[in-house]
């Protein structure tokens, strides 16, 4: 468990890669994809306008088989 805005802010630092594309998603996160390939799911819980936990499932295989969502900008 990570605590602390500068804590949680370095390890999300740690999810950035150059060729990653980062899509905002219709519920509550956002969806990176890498190659056009769902690569990583975060969830975010905001409390009085600050964030206070992000959810990041783990399962790679599985977000890897995930249908490429549709944007309003594609």
């Amino acid at each position: 468990m990570v605590r602390g805005a500068a804590q949680v802010a370095g390890r999300a630092r740690l999810f950035a890669r150059s060729q990653a594309v980062v899509h905002p998603a219709m519920v509550n996160g956002a969806v990176l994809t890498v190659g056009g390939r769902v690569a990583l799911v975060m969830g975010f819980t905001v409390r009085e306008g600050r964030v206070v936990a992000i959810d990041v499932p783990a399962d790679v295989d599985r977000l890897g088989r995930l249908p490429m969502p549709r944007f309003e900008n594609q």
